[in-house]
């Protein structure tokens, strides 16, 4: 009898360590101010972001326990708005993240770049699109091992919700390329300026 308890236990154990490995979770914001912590659309309270103030580099992600994950992500954007009160995640929990963010404008394109990510897994990305203009389009694309979009989504910065194709998209179940590679881009294809804003991103692991 003892011997199954100890294999029952060790096959707790097993299943507990596959389903936190499915949940693997890294968060992203573009900001040159306040961090964003806890959930946006996935997510816990205890979550922590990684952070750029920068419109182009290359960073190595941490997950949202603060560990490193082996993935990096290399971006470039036209540049860098910092705050913006006109937009209604001011004064939310949302704020740090909602209210600033990487743009471009006249059409021209933002992209991120991902590597090292686990050939075998898929993927759920969350991307975040809002700014202090409503109107403005922002069509996303996302290239792995198949190509996924485009999906539109249309700004109303008077939304302090998230609500999809407005202040986000999804993309659901994306397999990453043979090298571990997924790449996004995203350009503005109405509205002030053709501007396409991105505020961060959260992409999940989610099977093995």
């Amino acid at each position: 009898m003892q011997t199954d308890k100890r294999f029952l236990f060790t096959l707790a154990i097993f299943v507990m360590a596959g389903a936190a490995q499915a949940r693997v979770l890294i968060d992203m914001q573009f900001t040159d101010s306040a961090r964003q912590t806890g959930a946006a659309v996935v997510g816990s309270t205890e979550d922590q972001w990684n952070t750029s103030d920068k419109d182009n580099g290359t960073l190595a992600l941490k997950n949202v326990a603060g560990a490193d994950t082996g993935v990096s992500l290399t971006w470039s954007g036209g540049g860098l708005f910092g705050y913006s009160t006109a937009n209604a995640f001011h004064g939310t929990d949302y704020e740090p993240l909602m209210t600033h963010y990487l743009y471009s404008a006249n059409s021209q394109i933002t992209t991120l770049s991902f590597a090292g990510l686990n050939k075998a897994s898929t993927y759920n990305l969350y991307l975040y699109t809002d700014s202090d203009t409503s109107g403005r389009q922002a069509e996303f694309t996302v290239t792995g091992s198949t190509t996924s979009g485009p999906t539109t989504a249309v700004s109303d910065s008077r939304v302090d919700t998230f609500v999809p194709k407005t202040n986000y998209v999804e993309f659901l179940g994306l397999a990453p390329d043979k090298d571990g590679n997924l790449s996004v881009s995203c350009v503005g294809v109405e509205g002030d300026k053709n501007e396409a804003d991105l505020n961060g991103f959260q992409i999940q692991e989610v099977t093995k």
